[in-house]
């Protein structure tokens, strides 16, 4: 940018709390105000804590303004804004007194972060293709622009318009290209990217996927499948191995296609219950899609199985919800597209706003979503405007494509026939997830000669190895085990080491996740360090069973983060026992008082803790009220505040399977408490069914937490 003679000059300006020594050959103060345009000024290198600068702003000698803001960033010499130095002065007044001449000093071209800028196309929206013309940005003519994608990152990309054609787009020229067509004017490519050289596209119309070699300008058709032919196939993609992936509209679902060879029978296909609108791979090879259901989701390219990510189903309405829970935000059900930066934020084209999601510490369980691009919807072509974030509009969005470092957004608004830039800025560092721990509490139900059919162990069994396989807990508590049980669980989950105790219950972790550094027990009565029962030091009457806590202290071998889990079933009246009601209340009380009290010396090195179990109690007994709730932080109402649990309320289901007789178990007796050393980012009570029932009368109860 040139500083000429007659700008107008603030006097004095002072900005402080830059922090740490500069090593840059010449950084640039940055100065942005308003609509009146960016400066550029130098900055002396080396360690500094204030500077005193002027500031040139674009004011006529004849005028007199009020600036309400002047942002001010630190930058380097390409005009990438140094992380965290932003700063702003408020109420700065500039008037004729302070013009003076200046000499013709030339500072890089400086953008403001999240500047929209148009850079290719007019306003003369044209779909026939005998009106399209190729150009520069005040010469081409574009149609109604769908998807783009890179065929040279960051120098040349592929263009898809709505009506039979492709272009190719030279950024470095500022050029693009006349149309390549192919079919009819009824083709609608829609989105697609680039795989072994060739563009793979969806046609949205016909329902079929093609490609388009840039080399040599050719087109090819690839065989529908019968599944999907003529369903209004939206988008193709491929990971990692070259397996294909499409969506496909008009059936909800998204295919599989090993090898990437769409004529064969798909590896899997997965209905998301509302259209996929738009697919991507985010670096973990996760397969992240939004669909017209308002939502993100996140689909396992092994299984097919999806979550959801970000959005509240059906919202169909703008609103970025609560910081750090996006399952409260609000989005459209025309997200035409999105696209994932290095550093994991998530950008989507959220009909006429640029939405952002950006991962937390715990991952995108915890991200924040941003509207960083336009407010409103241009009321025609003449009203979409260029500017900085929500100053922008735009008219109806289309595709969108980053650039490699993610400092770029490339944006096609297909409203209009443009091609926007929203400059992001220096972008942040990826985000490392907090590393997490997925707990459970799982009573597995005794063997007993009472239950038969359905209900008995022999037929429960692999229900309740396949539960553990399919949710993949990384440890877990489990209640009533005997030993024939447990020699079934060691033989079918050598992935995990387990601790038995001469009591029931038992605890497991994976093995190759972690170091095992301390265990042991002891036992709820009067005598915890010896074999006994609460009768006779806490109740008079002999309950005719010993029951324990027991404990792990673990190391994750990938992080280095430590925990102590405790495992505990409680007293309860039954059958086989003779106290009474108010004698198991008394025990229970009791054992949670002598629990927490061990709890706190057992763990000197203050690990976090996780403490799960069968506590045979509702939450308003003293057990909890007393102790447990005073001690720990109860993760089912944590899981609520978040908005982050799922699954039944009730998790013992007594095998009710008809709805009217499951209403009756409306309470919770199994638990995960922990403390601060950790937080919750999912809790579920799971009520799958396997062979059709369930493989326990007790629900697990699964949180994952991340480490604080």
């Amino acid at each position: 940018m040139l500083c000429t003679p007659g700008y107008v000059i603030t006097k004095d300006m002072a900005v402080h709390g830059w922090e740490g020594s500069f090593s840059l050959p010449q950084p640039y103060i940055q100065a942005y105000a308003g609509e009146d345009g960016l400066i550029g000024i130098s900055f002396a290198a080396g360690s500094s804590t204030s500077k005193v600068f002027y500031v040139p702003l674009p004011v006529g000698p004849d005028s007199e303004h009020t600036y309400p803001e002047i942002r001010i960033y630190l930058v380097d010499s390409g005009g990438h804004m140094i992380s965290g130095t932003q700063r702003s002065a408020r109420n700065i007044r500039v008037d004729r007194a302070h013009i003076k001449p200046m000499e013709d000093i030339a500072y890089p071209a400086l953008k403001s972060p999240l500047t929209v800028t148009t850079l290719m196309g007019t306003i003369a929206l044209k779909n026939a293709v005998a009106d399209k013309k190729g150009g520069d940005k005040s010469s081409a003519v574009l149609g109604a622009v769908r998807g783009m994608g890179w065929i040279v990152p960051d120098k040349q990309a592929f263009v898809l318009e709505q009506v039979q054609s492709v272009r190719i787009w030279d950024l470095e020229a500022g050029t693009l290209s006349a149309p390549y067509t192919y079919g009819d004017a009824n083709h609608v490519p829609w989105l697609g990217c680039l795989h072994d050289g060739k563009v793979w596209f969806a046609e949205k119309a016909k329902a079929k996927v093609y490609t388009f070699d840039p080399s040599d300008k050719s087109f090819a058709q690839i065989a529908a499948q019968s599944a999907w032919n003529g369903k209004s196939a939206m988008d193709v993609a491929f990971d990692a191995e070259g397996n294909g992936y499409l969506a496909v509209r008009d059936l909800n679902t998204i295919y599989k296609y090993s090898g990437g060879d769409f004529t064969a029978s798909p590896e899997w296909q997965a209905n998301l219950g509302k259209w996929p609108n738009a697919m991507a791979f985010d670096a973990d090879g996760n397969l992240m899609v939004v669909t017209n259901g308002c939502q993100l989701l996140k689909v396992n390219p092994v299984t097919g199985a999806f979550e959801v990510i970000a959005g509240i189903k059906d919202a169909k309405a703008f609103d970025d919800g609560t910081s750090g829970s996006p399952l409260t935000a609000k989005f459209t059900a025309n997200l035409a597209d999105l696209a994932i930066a290095p550093n994991g934020d998530i950008y989507l084209a959220d009909w006429y706003r640029i939405r952002r999601i950006r991962k937390g510490a715990a991952g995108y369980s915890d991200a924040v979503v941003s509207t960083v691009a336009g407010s409103s919807q241009a009321a025609n072509m003449a009203a979409v405007q260029d500017g900085v974030g929500t100053a922008a509009t735009f008219r109806q969005l289309g595709g969108l494509l980053l650039s490699s470092d993610g400092s770029t957004l490339y944006i096609s608004d297909q409203g209009t026939g443009q091609i926007r830039e929203l400059y992001i800025g220096e972008p942040d560092a990826p985000v490392t997830p907090a590393p997490t721990v997925r707990a459970a509490t799982f009573n597995i139900r005794f063997v007993t000669d009472k239950d038969t059919a359905e209900r008995s162990w022999a037929s429960r069994r692999t229900g309740v190895v396949q539960l553990i396989k399919d949710y993949s807990f990384d440890v877990v508590g489990f209640q009533e085990s005997r030993p024939e049980q447990r020699t079934y669980l060691k033989e079918n989950l050598p992935a995990y080491t387990f601790y038995e105790t001469p009591e029931e219950p038992c605890l497991a972790w994976k093995t190759d996740k972690y170091v095992e550094l301390d265990k042991g027990y002891f036992y709820l009565s009067a005598t915890p360090d010896t074999p006994s029962s609460p009768y006779p030091g806490w109740i008079s009457t002999d309950p005719g069973r010993k029951r324990i806590c027991q404990w792990v202290k673990l190391e994750d071998r990938a992080s280095g983060y430590k925990f102590f889990y405790l495992n505990t079933h409680l007293e309860v009246t039954s059958s086989g026992t003779s106290i009474s009601e108010e004698e198991a209340v008394t025990v229970r009380s009791l054992s949670a008082e002598l629990i927490c009290n061990r709890a706190e010396t057992l763990n000197p090195e203050s690990y976090a803790l996780i403490l799960g179990g069968d506590m045979n109690s509702a939450t308003t007994e003293g057990a909890h009220t007393d102790y447990f709730k005073t001690a720990f932080t109860d993760a089912y109402y944590r899981s609520a505040d978040l908005g982050v649990k799922s699954g039944p309320v009730a998790t013992y289901n007594a095998y009710s399977y008809e709805e009217d007789q499951r209403s009756k178990w409306y309470h919770r007796i199994d638990y995960l408490y922990f403390n601060t050393g950790l937080d919750v980012v999912k809790y579920q009570v799971i009520d799958d069914t396997y062979n059709a029932y369930y493989p326990s009368d007790h629900w697990p109860v699964m949180v994952d937490f991340a480490f604080q």
